[in-house]
């Protein structure tokens, strides 16, 4: 089992690397990206679908605005 875990996890790693190469194109979605990791390493309770909503919403009003 140990091993079915380990390539799992390096599995989901590398497609979050790909995603991101892909979806991170300038400094905003950065910007967004670096805050959702921060939020996810020191909010432990926070749940997932919360962050989505706010980065969504962030995204939104930061598009208006250019």
């Amino acid at each position: 089992m140990e091993g079915i875990t380990a390539t799992v996890i390096g599995a989901l790693v590398g497609a979050v690397v790909i995603i991101g190469m892909r979806s991170i194109t300038d400094i905003i979605t950065a910007l967004i990206a670096i805050a959702t990791i921060l939020a996810l390493i020191y909010i432990k309770k926070i749940q997932e679908p919360y962050i989505i909503l706010v980065a969504a919403i962030v995204g939104l009003i930061i598009k208006s605005f250019m």
